[in-house]
């Protein structure tokens, strides 16, 4: 697989951005097998943090810090390259969940615009990202941009994009650190070395749909392609599904511009090495009636193998977690 190039790049950067909500709980962080007993089961450790600052405040935040060796389905001349995502922002809770309280199955978000709108990025202090083969990586908060990373509006300059080796070092993983600051909500200890999920080509009729998916309600399956190796090993399989209803002529076909008067944001996890993800009818129903009230110019799915680990906050701050997720994943573009 060749190296992303730096246009596309900017693209996968500007594009994915994510947010990755779980059942809140307090603790020590966890990574590897722990962290798949975490999303089995909640289960929870108690630990001690620095003290909240005055003005942390009382709502709960969630926050997920996304650390991809990133493809595009319809581009693989492009190769593959870095895809950070930093998002810290209030919590809200989902609409539908298929397993309440816990961060395995599917869960959906539909916004209704302007008046419920998703919540706005918030500034928790600077973000390192350790483990990967172009040295550590900085993220800091831009009021205008969100977090940026690498000191440029995407992930890597071009003198650092990634080459055929891939994205991270071999051992011993990446490793998270939060120095907190800005609103003060979130305040963990260091989330790793977190081995991330491996690499993995999509099976062919993943291949195509990922870039074709329907909003006509039936349900969607993707995988990667089990063949003779099997997929890759992973502690869990994501999948992110985003739309937009914004104006779209002119613009390159992995852009994504601002909804207008819908939204939906459904994510899906499931552990282990299967590989296969099964969006239901019931979840896709979502995308058919956002259709249906305002359609749907773009659809962006991400399907992800996974390393994951967790920083939670504790007293006196609520109970607010961060989830890291550290693998390897292939965008698609969809136009319905």
């Amino acid at each position: 697989m060749t190296p992303l190039n730096a246009t596309a790049r900017r693209l996968v950067a500007a594009t994915f951005a994510v947010s990755f909500t779980s059942a809140c709980s307090s603790s020590q962080n966890r990574v590897e097998g722990s962290a798949t007993d975490e999303l089995r089961d909640g289960g929870r450790d108690s630990g001690e943090r620095t003290p909240a600052a005055p003005d942390a405040g009382t709502k709960p935040y969630t926050g997920l810090i996304s650390v991809q060796d990133m493809a595009l389905a319809a581009a693989p001349e492009l190769g593959h390259g870095a895809s950070i995502s930093v998002t810290f922002a209030e919590l809200r809770a989902p609409d539908f969940e298929e397993e309440p309280g816990r961060p395995t199955g599917c869960k959906v978000w539909t916004y209704d615009l302007p008046g419920n709108a998703p919540r706005p990025p918030t500034d928790q202090g600077v973000v390192s990202v350790e483990g990967l083969a172009r040295g550590t990586v900085t993220c800091t908060f831009e009021a205008a941009r969100g977090y940026v990373c690498g000191g440029a509006s995407f992930p890597f300059s071009p003198e650092d994009r990634a080459t055929d080796a891939g994205v991270f070092l071999p051992d011993p993983g990446v490793t998270v650190k939060l120095d907190t600051g800005g609103a003060g909500a979130l305040d963990f200890p260091d989330v790793g070395p977190i081995v991330p999920g491996g690499a993995f080509t999509l099976d062919a009729a993943s291949r195509t749909l990922i870039s074709s998916v329907p909003v006509d309600g039936g349900a969607m399956t993707l995988s990667c392609d089990r063949g003779e190796a099997g997929c890759s090993a992973a502690t869990a399989t994501v999948v992110r599904i985003s739309t937009t209803d914004g104006a779209i002529g002119g613009l390159p076909p992995f852009s994504m511009p601002p909804a207008v008067s819908r939204q939906v944001e459904i994510q899906c996890a499931a552990l282990g090495s299967d590989g296969t993800m099964t969006v239901s009818e019931t979840v896709m129903e979502y995308l058919k009636r956002a259709h249906a009230s305002s359609p749907i110019t773009r659809i962006r799915t991400a399907y992800m193998r996974e390393g994951v680990g967790f920083g939670d906050s504790a007293p006196p701050r609520p109970t607010n977690r961060v989830t890291v997720l550290i693998g390897h994943g292939v965008l698609g573009f969809s136009r319905p």
